[in-house]
């Protein structure tokens, strides 16, 4: 890793993309970035929910937007992972030294930020070795914010010591928020924040799934109405191929037309998916040719697996043995089924009395993500490319076996 948190390697998987090869998301971008402005020369509070599935890149945007709002508005930004469902916070006492253990440890990897937060936390912060920082685990239990109204007094303290002119503002993004948006106290405490709050400019990312803001909203109402709301939807494909393009120019290697269009294909928009088809056509091509058509296809079907075994194998292998699925099952994967298709041409494909079959095999592969729920009523569609390729392949090897056996 560099100083400034970015890697050398252009595909990162697991990781948020580093900023120098983010692409796409211009509206939202500026949304986000108008929206700061706003609450900065207003000199109140902006919070912003980044809605999407899970690997569509809603930490990557949070945290370039994170940059873009630092860089333009003079600020100082903090992004704070909250632990999900298994460590989430479960009260608002733990939600808040939470947050502020984030905020001291947002910046390890930056020295002359860190050394500002070290001389201004000095009762809070221990040590700083090696980007490690060392909280005082009592102090700040006895002494962090305890709700809503404390937290604007940190912040109206924290910009007063921070900026020596006219109080620029802060960035917190909030993250992984599967188990904390499901909490009363958070919707109340969001709710709270919004109401009361008069100090240094303050802009708040939220990034989480659409489940979770619904649960926010049924938690308090209001605190959903006056959030924004911001949908992230799948790359466009010139999107795709200028991140390709610039990822390869940096690793130095090159792709040909057909081999870009077929990696492009397969990544079907999803970043996630697309930097997990990168690393594996840098690990697994040639170095000293291109990456072809035949080479293309390849990295795809490595991928697909690699994705499939992580996220899908038990559960589908599971599917697979159960007898009563296999008519319906033979007719998701053929070779050509499309992506897009409706519950009506599964059953007049295998007849209408398979309805009950098809019923409880589209939801069990909806509650695995193999497939989601389209635009229309009795639509689905593979999740992604990754997943459709992994099970067409993984049910053709299982009945492929069958019969040698």
């Amino acid at each position: 890793m560099r100083e400034d948190g970015s890697s050398r390697f252009p595909f990162q998987p697991n990781s948020p993309v580093d900023p120098r090869f983010f692409v796409g998301r211009k509206e939202l971008v500026e949304k986000v970035t108008r929206y700061s402005a706003g609450a900065f020369s207003r000199r109140n509070i902006r919070i912003v929910y980044l809605s999407g599935y899970r690997g569509i890149g809603k930490t990557s945007l949070a945290r370039y937007c994170r940059r873009v709002i630092e860089q333009r508005m003079d600020s100082w930004g903090f992004h704070v992972y909250l632990g999900g469902i298994q460590s989430g916070p479960k009260k608002l006492e733990d939600f808040l030294v939470k947050t502020i253990r984030g905020i001291l440890e947002a910046k390890s990897n930056e020295a002359l930020p860190m050394k500002k937060i070290k001389e201004i936390f000095s009762h809070w912060i221990l040590e700083i070795k090696v980007g490690v920082v060392t909280i005082k685990q009592k102090e700040l239990a006895e002494s962090a914010p305890k709700d809503a109204s404390q937290l604007v007094t940190f912040f109206t303290e924290f910009g007063s010591r921070l900026y020596n002119r006219k109080q620029q503002g802060f960035v917190l993004v909030f993250d992984e928020l599967d188990g904390v948006a499901l909490e009363p106290f958070f919707a109340d405490f969001l709710k709270e924040l919004l109401d009361s709050y008069r100090a240094v400019p303050l802009i708040i990312l939220l990034c989480g799934t659409r489940d979770r803001f619904d649960a926010i909203k049924r938690n308090n109402s209001r605190a959903a109405q006056q959030m924004d709301l911001l949908e992230l939807g799948l790359l466009k494909d010139r999107e795709v191929e200028e991140f390709f393009y610039n990822a390869f120019n940096v690793a130095a290697q090159s792709v040909t037309a057909k081999g870009m269009d077929i990696l492009i294909h397969f990544s079907g928009g999803h970043p996630h998916v697309m930097h997990l088809i990168g690393e594996t056509a840098l690990l697994t091509a040639e170095r000293d040719k291109p990456i072809g058509e035949k080479e293309a296809y390849e990295c795809a079907n490595v991928a697909s697996d690699e994705w499939g075994h992580k996220f899908v194998g038990a559960k589908l292998m599971s599917l697979f043995q159960d007898s009563r699925h296999e008519n319906v099952l033979r007719e998701l994967c053929r070779p050509n089924v499309d992506a897009v298709f409706s519950r009506s041409d599964l059953l007049k494909a295998i007849g209408v009395d398979e309805d009950r079959h098809v019923d409880q095999l589209l939801q069990r592969l909806h509650e695995y993500e193999v497939l989601e729920r389209g635009r229309t009523r009795g639509e689905w569609r593979f999740s992604n490319p990754l997943t459709s390729l992994y099970m067409h392949r993984t049910w053709a090897s299982f009945r492929s076996g069958l019969k040698r056996g």
